[in-house]
């Protein structure tokens, strides 16, 4: 059970790092996640193969899989948080700098024989065991995953948005399980008798932070689900399901009886009639409620806001149900409205959250912001500006225009 649980979790790891890493390969948050993923992913596989190894020399021989990715864990979870809470602090970096440095050098001294190089054979599994300077790297590992959960819990409270504090929830949820079931690792390494439950951990990170970006866009992924497909799948194993009890019912009224019944065929029937199609309403209904609740609910509110448009030739209205609009479907605090006057300058028209003096500000078609738009005809996120290397010709002039709305 053990192999089979680390095992799925590995895979699913390393599967999901790829699976972030493809939606944005610039992003570092993405890259930063591609990181924790692969050093997780190969930590796990390490694992796994001491544990299926029957002799001490291919025991051996798997130290420097494990310890690749154990040694690097610490640095890349550190250095995705710093990502995901968009923590700018130079200490913060250092830090992060010095992880990896770090981490090298134990790598290093691994393969130098000074640290994890030893394994023991217990109840005829292998385990690495502790040395002397084992005691230093579990230090580094557990300050670097605890100060991890620290910042990202500090920036869970001070989010203003509800959808930030849902995706950082159920992160940090899958963090910190993960590393408190790491020190049960960790105490087997030290020579405490317990059981290892890293496996586990790292099974209901992937499952959190899955949730989290199936349900709430975690590292702003978008990902499509078909209601008709999952329905579909759903119904074929409560029908798989169901036939298997009407099989086994029938067999043991044959059982007991000696031939078929009407009574065994006539509570078949009753069993499919009155519990199969409750059932399979529940699970739907579960599945609405789960996954699609925030994809039907916009898609009444852009409904709504179409026959608001349609209805209606006055611009004041309709940019008051844009704005409301908007601020029901995104989580922001701050609105500016501009709209091409005669003159074909772009003047605020309407704003929510901004000073009485940014009323005032009036972009031309000369500016760098309305070319870029207008050359481009699509959003621009403010967090290009740093990510995308296509802007680094025009960051300065678009950050000094965005700084003025």
């Amino acid at each position: 059970m053990y192999q089979i649980t680390l095992s799925i979790a590995s895979f699913f790891m390393l599967f999901l790092g790829l699976f972030v890493f493809t939606r944005d390969v610039k992003r570092a948050v993405n890259k930063n996640f591609a990181l924790l993923s692969a050093s997780l992913s190969i930590w796990g596989f390490g694992m796994l193969a001491l544990a299926l190894v029957k002799n001490r020399d291919e025991a051996i021989a798997c130290l420097p899989i494990l310890h690749l990715g154990l040694v690097f864990g610490g640095p890349a979870l550190f250095a995705f948080i710093l990502s995901i809470t968009e923590d700018k602090s130079k200490i913060n970096r250092l830090l992060s700098m010095a992880g990896y440095t770090l981490g090298v050098i134990f790598f290093l001294l691994h393969l130098g024989g000074k640290f994890g190089s030893n394994v023991l054979c217990v109840a005829g599994y292998y385990r690495v065991v502790g040395e002397q300077i084992s005691p230093y790297f579990n230090l580094f590992l557990c300050s670097l995953a605890f100060y991890s959960c620290y910042l990202l819990y500090k920036r869970y409270r001070i989010s203003t948005s509800g959808t930030e504090r849902n995706r950082l929830g159920y992160l940090f949820l899958g963090i910190f399980v993960a590393t408190l079931s790491t020190l049960t690792n960790i105490l087997r390494i030290s020579g405490f008798d317990v059981y290892p439950l890293f496996h586990i951990g790292l099974l209901f990170f992937n499952a959190m932070t899955a949730y989290a970006i199936v349900r709430y866009r975690l590292m702003d992924i978008t990902i499509i689900i078909r209601r008709a497909l999952v329905y579909s799948i759903l119904t074929f194993l409560t029908t798989g399901l169901w036939l298997s009890n009407v099989f086994i019912f029938s067999k043991f009224s044959v059982a007991l009886s000696g031939y078929q019944t009407f009574f065994s065929i006539g509570v078949t029937a009753l069993l499919i009639t009155f519990t199969f199609l409750p059932v399979r309403n529940r699970i739907q209904s579960w599945v609405d409620t789960a996954f699609f609740a925030q994809r039907r609910e916009l898609e009444d509110i852009i409904h709504e806001f179409g026959l608001t448009v349609s209805s209606s030739f006055n611009k004041e209205y309709i940019l008051n149900s844009m704005i409301r609009t908007v601020l029901r479907i995104v989580d922001v605090e701050k609105i500016s409205v501009m709209v091409i006057n005669e003159a074909g300058d772009y003047p605020v028209s309407l704003s929510v959250g901004i000073n009485s003096q940014s009323h005032g500000i009036r972009l031309n078609p000369s500016n760098h912001l309305i070319g870029w738009l207008v050359q481009n005809k699509r959003s621009l996120l403010r967090r290009e500006l740093n990510e995308n290397p296509d802007l680094r010709w025009v960051r300065d002039d678009l950050i000094q225009d965005m700084k003025a709305i």
